[in-house]
């Protein structure tokens, strides 16, 4: 029997507020300089916001944080004005910029990074993992569409599989004060639960669906919690299934080896089993402060394959190639709620199968 256990938070979540809020900043900046070095930590809290972080670039007009804040705040229902929006950006430091830019782009850190594929479903990504980031995904698109009266964006889902079988689907959502609790549950389960789970086909008894269950869930988003950046790594990634090396993705450009690490990783697992060397694929890579390479490790497989040869062989595995190879223009915003990878419907470097046909060639 094998159970797997995932879970999501949507747009209006704090934590995803600042994810969305830092990967929209190095998406600017990156947009005007594409080599730009750029790290952020991004808190929010019930009438605050803070962006601190590093910003080295050949642009020189000044990035506008409170405007890209305020636009993020808005479209998410706050009243901007409400809001003081602090920001504390500095160059990086000439230490670290001078070990991994100016002599050659290597590792600016240590690093374990963790990268994942699996064939059970079609975008290579664990079953749990879909069903839970779908609910919110669908939940959210809901409610920026009207389609669910009374429904804000912060929301949390969780669910265990075992199989193909729902064992519990836990799905809590913000709402208006007047909302009939009812009908509200009942719009969830139609329109954002059940066309999730048929999706996937599984199968379920109504009694394991439980829908905000603590009864009323009024105050939320900002006005209940703070949130930090990179402070969901595990839905962000693959889920509980999956191990994670520690490292957070959000508001760091690809010199930054925690999220290019990831990346890389992500993108070797998903072409392995693409071309069908295995089912299943856990890869470790260990970076160190100035590798030009990282040191392979295998962690889970069923392949019969000798995969730590395979990879020098057929990926490139300097720091340096990664990062052109990724270095591209993407929506970083978009990344940062739903999860970096599985992600179809963004064109992503790290995502895309073309490594499948010379890794079948070298069996």
């Amino acid at each position: 029997m094998k159970i797997q256990v995932s879970e999501s938070v949507g747009l209006g979540h704090p934590d995803k507020i600042a994810d969305v809020i830092a990967d929209k900043l190095l998406e600017v900046v990156l947009e005007k300089d594409i080599r730009a070095q750029f790290a952020c930590e991004v808190l929010t809290s019930q009438n605050l916001i803070v962006v601190a972080g590093e910003l080295t670039t050949s642009y020189k007009e000044k990035l506008d944080v409170e405007g890209i804040v305020g636009e993020i705040l808005l479209n998410l229902g706050y009243e901007v004005s409400r809001f003081s929006i602090v920001s504390n950006l500095k160059e990086q430091s000439l230490d670290i910029r001078s070990t991994s830019i100016e002599g050659g782009i290597v590792s600016g850190d240590q690093s374990v990074v963790l990268g994942c594929a699996s064939n059970e479903t079609t975008n290579y990504m664990p079953l749990a993992f879909n069903v839970a980031t779908d609910l919110t995904r669908t939940l959210n698109n809901c409610i920026r569409n009207k389609e669910i009266v009374g429904g804000k964006y912060d929301c949390k889902s969780l669910v265990v599989i075992e199989d193909k079988k729902i064992k519990t689907l836990i799905l809590s959502v913000q709402h208006d004060i007047d909302v009939d609790l009812g009908l509200f549950k009942e719009e969830l389960y139609r329109k954002v639960v059940l066309p999730s789970l048929n999706k996937y086909s599984l199968v379920f008894d109504k009694s394991d669906l439980l829908i905000n269950q603590s009864g009323k869930f009024v105050i939320g988003g900002l006005d209940a919690d703070t949130g930090l950046t990179n402070r969901k790594l595990i839905v962000d990634s693959y889920g509980t299934s999956v191990r994670h090396g520690g490292g957070g993705y959000s508001g760091k450009d690809l010199t930054k080896v925690d999220r290019l690490g990831a990346y890389y990783a992500r993108w070797i697992c998903k072409n392995i089993v693409a071309a069908g060397l295995c089912s299943y694929l856990e890869l470790e890579l260990v970076f160190h402060y100035g590798s030009a390479e990282p040191l392979i490790i295998i962690k889970n497989t069923d392949s019969l394959h000798d995969l730590k040869s395979i990879i020098p062989k057929v990926f490139p595995i300097k720091f340096a190639e990664i990062y052109e190879l990724f270095n591209k223009p993407i929506k970083y915003s978009k990344l940062a709620c739903y999860g970096h990878f599985g992600r179809e419907e963004l064109d992503l470097p790290w995502e895309k199968l073309d490594m499948v046909d010379k890794l079948k060639s070298i069996l």
